[in-house]
């Protein structure tokens, strides 16, 4: 609500060492604004596989976090 009040649009609100920030969606979405965009981790791509054993499921679980498996 902060940002919107500061007219600060299209960006993501993010904690970032320890305290709320904002990124551009450009920078979350990379270069591709398409829904349904390629898969992979290349800069065309808003797509981003992790797998089960990866350490943001292992922090999701860890503090709680059901991801329905």
């Amino acid at each position: 609500m902060e940002l919107a009040l500061e007219g600060k649009f299209n960006v993501l609100t993010v904690i970032k060492d320890g305290k709320l920030n904002s990124v551009p969606l450009e920078d979350v979405v990379g270069n591709n604004k398409k829904v349904g965009a390629v898969s992979g981790n290349t800069p065309e791509s808003n797509l981003r596989k992790v797998t089960m054993d990866d350490e943001l499921v292992k922090t999701a679980r860890a503090i709680g976090i059901n991801l329905g498996d």
